[in-house]
């Protein structure tokens, strides 16, 4: 089965490889930049250990860090010291240095030293009884530059920082903190009114054996990392790690703390395991869905609690609801293709399972449909709504469906942009033209699993 590429492998950023390559970027000697790094944070990345070790920068982070503070020391520092047989950056000129100057080097490295340390301890004065509560120490928001992490409380102060080998975050900006797209969730974990942090690495080299998720503390202090190590067999065709990470959820529970659920992929589409991690590092409950999934919300349902976990379909080139378990849900989704189920999963179904078949006309879209959100009301009704052309760019239109506790349709609805967005996949000759009857009754069936097989079942048409 055909996957589509990864878009992060498309837009990889420029990387410069070994410190001659990166002293020359800067026309520096090696020392110096090597300098630079440990003296004033010039970004340099590192694999391996010992005489393995290899290193690499990124070209937009060390021009990002050439307008720091940190840079225009460096290159204060480059001026009164020089270098021998090295070129000076662009406006800089450089002698070498005689012995004399050699020493008045050593007297002005010691009295910046003990200005910086001047510096350090006033600073260190000023902030003294800053973080006077718990609340003062809880992490609240975080950011990140590449590879280094950065937690803060809710009023700003940095709490705690980690360095990691690859990339936290793709994104120019930190999403939202309770956001599933998000590279770093925060959350009580524990339920003991601390904040933990889990974070998702993204590695710069793409290789995803080290795509895997980070647990800390609320001090910093790394608890575990975890990746899927076990191969998961799929009609026949073995699926063998890696899997890598692709989403944290913070799910909230009865008892006092939230469910870390961690999301794992094997490619973008097919197949997905949700696992849970207590605050030790144990694995207690995995899911496996023959689709990625989107989405997971817990929620009551008539006096039990659950899960609602939403993913696309390969079976159905649709999307697929799976409600679950809360305490101890297992096993893999249902399917009547043999080519789409588990066949070694751990035992257990979902109690209900419903697909939601893509329209016949959007069918001629690349890919599957992608559930966008769910909701449930205080009645119990379960709303669903769902982009049947998540593929393609700027396509708006979504169908939601209203079920009941136990995902039987009530009824089916189309967003104001719908039409629309329809209408113009039509004049861009990507779908066929619409048939006479109206586009609410192509949404009009779903497919309900009754413990044994998919049944269809009419959804009663509602608003456009």
């Amino acid at each position: 089965m055909a996957h589509p590429e990864d878009p992060r492998d498309r837009d990889a950023p420029r990387q410069i490889h070994g410190w001659k390559d990166i002293s020359a970027y800067f026309g520096r000697s090696v020392r110096t930049v090597q300098r630079w790094e440990r003296d004033f944070g010039l970004p340099i990345r590192r694999f391996g250990m010992g005489r393995a070790e290899v290193v690499h920068a990124y070209v937009e982070e060390l021009d990002r860090w050439k307008a720091t503070a940190e840079a225009e020391a460096a290159g204060r520092a480059g001026e009164a010291g020089g270098e021998n047989g090295t070129a000076a950056p662009s406006g800089v000129a450089t002698a070498p240095a005689s012995g004399g100057r050699r020493f008045t080097r050593r007297i002005a490295m010691a009295g910046a030293l003990v200005a910086v340390t001047a510096v350090a301890l006033v600073l260190a004065w000023q902030s003294r009884g800053r973080f006077t509560g718990p609340a003062d120490r809880k992490p609240a928001v975080w950011g990140a530059t590449a590879n280094r992490l950065f937690v803060k409380n809710a009023s700003g102060d940095l709490l705690w920082d980690h360095e990691f080998p690859f990339t936290i975050s793709n994104r120019p900006d930190p999403l939202l903190t309770d956001s599933p797209e998000a590279s770093v969730r925060i959350g009580d974990v524990d339920g003991d009114g601390r904040n933990e942090v889990v974070v998702r690495t993204i590695p710069a080299d793409g290789r995803k054996a080290d795509h895997r998720f980070y647990f800390f503390d609320a001090l910093g202090s790394q608890r575990w990392t975890f990746a899927v190590s076990t191969p998961r067999t799929f009609g026949g065709r073995v699926f063998a790690p890696p899997f890598p990470a692709s989403r944290i959820l913070l799910v909230p529970r009865p008892r006092p703390g939230k469910d870390v659920w961690l999301v794992s992929v094997h490619s973008p589409w097919f197949p997905s395991v949700m696992t849970r991690l207590e605050p030790d590092g144990r694995v207690s409950a995995e899911y496996w869905s023959n689709g990625y999934i989107s989405v997971a919300i817990s929620a009551v349902l008539d006096g039990r609690r659950v899960l609602l976990v939403g993913a696309r379909s390969n079976e159905s080139e649709g999307a697929s609801l799976a409600l679950l378990d809360a305490a101890g849900p297992s096993g893999a989704a249902p399917s009547e293709s043999a080519r789409y189920r588990c066949d070694d999963c751990p035992p257990g179904r979902p109690y209900r399972f419903v697909q939601f078949v893509k329209p016949a006309r959007l069918r001629a879209l690349r890919g599957t449909s992608a559930i966008t959100r769910v909701h449930v009301d205080d009645l119990s009704r379960v709303v669903v709504w769902i982009n049947h052309g998540q593929d393609v760019e700027e396509y708006q239109g979504e169908v939601i469906y209203t079920l009941d506790a136990q995902l039987r349709p009530l009824e089916v609805a189309l967003n104001d942009g719908f039409q629309t967005a329809t209408d113009a996949l039509v004049r861009r000759k990507l779908i066929p033209v619409p048939p006479s009857s109206p586009a609410i009754d192509e949404v009009g069936t779903i497919r309900w699993w009754d413990g044994t097989q998919f049944i269809n079942a009419s959804v009663p048409g509602g608003s456009r």
